[in-house]
């Protein structure tokens, strides 16, 4: 009797790409230990690979956390090269030559000086080649070739990215089921975020103060967000310079050089989000930083 040892070579590609589904599609796994170790995690709405800090050190390959990024890239993200991720060096010798590098934070080719073109270290002599090579495999569903089945059975509005245009609209055949999920995936790839709703991530290492521009507003308004969001503002300067670089919350603020003066008037301190008080005889306040009273201060600028 013979017997022979036969493996299912398509069975085992299923099971893995299961296994990977399962790995990277689940929910962050956190105990409730009290160690202080710092890990990874894929977040699937966002499609990035984000540091968390884990109650133990106890690492299970079956569950969404990871040891390092760069085995949550090579489990989650293969379809992007890994050295898409790696940070180039830029070169500013003589003999350097213009050159694109991939910015995986960002979602876009920048340029950069450097000897050589070399893929390999994220280096490409166009940007062309750098966007086929990486950014488009990171697009992933914010690309155009995403697509759904078309005309919902339930009749619900579905959204999809526009690459050209940087947002995200209304698609029957689109991959996003809210407007807030398409932006919180493919906000990244958004380098103006002037016109994105108020969208922070679902799952936050460290929570903070960030800033966001409203757009009927027409002003800089702080939220609660986390310290890697990719759609909004780390400060309120960075917000304005950005979104609204006329306004007259960016002019040099008017102070009044002797504190005995009669009336008091306020302006708008960009770097600390703050209204303060000065005293002058008597200003125009018209399109200045300075304001007659406290409240007008704070309608107008204050984030």
């Amino acid at each position: 009797v013979s017997h022979c040892d036969y493996t299912d070579d398509s069975m085992e590609d299923e099971s893995a790409s299961v296994e990977k589904e399962s790995r990277c599609g689940g929910e962050l796994h956190n105990t409730g230990y009290r160690m202080s170790v710092k890990g990874w995690f894929y977040d699937k709405r966002r499609g990035q690979c984000r540091q968390v800090i884990f109650g133990d050190n106890h690492w299970d390959n079956r569950r969404n956390q990871f040891q390092t990024s760069s085995d949550c890239r090579n489990t989650c993200r293969d379809k992007v090269p890994t050295y898409c991720f790696a940070t180039s060096q830029e070169n500013k010798r003589t003999k350097s030559y213009p050159m694109f590098t991939y910015n995986a934070t960002q979602g876009v080719c920048v340029s950069i000086s450097a000897e050589n073109n070399s893929p390999k270290t994220n280096v490409f002599r166009s940007e062309k080649k750098c966007n086929e090579t990486c950014r488009d495999p990171d697009l992933g569903p914010c690309g155009p070739s995403a697509v759904t089945s078309c005309g919902d059975k339930n009749g619900k509005t579905r959204f999809s990215f526009n690459a050209d245009a940087q947002t995200c609209g209304r698609d029957p055949c689109g991959p996003f089921t809210t407007l807030e999920h398409c932006y919180e995936r493919c906000g990244k790839f958004v380098q103006v975020k002037c016109n994105i709703q108020n969208t922070t991530s679902r799952i936050c290492d460290t929570q903070e103060t960030r800033y966001w521009y409203n757009l009927d507003l027409k002003k800089c308004v702080s939220m609660t967000g986390c310290e890697d969001d990719t759609t909004n503002f780390k400060t309120a300067e960075e917000c304005w310079k950005t979104c609204s670089r006329g306004s007259r919350c960016l002019k040099d603020p008017v102070k009044g050089r002797f504190p005995l003066k009669l009336t008091s008037y306020y302006y708008y301190d960009v770097k600390h989000n703050t209204c303060n008080t000065t005293r002058l005889f008597w200003s125009r306040t018209s399109n200045k930083n300075l304001f007659k009273n406290l409240e007008d201060c704070i309608k107008v600028c204050k984030a």
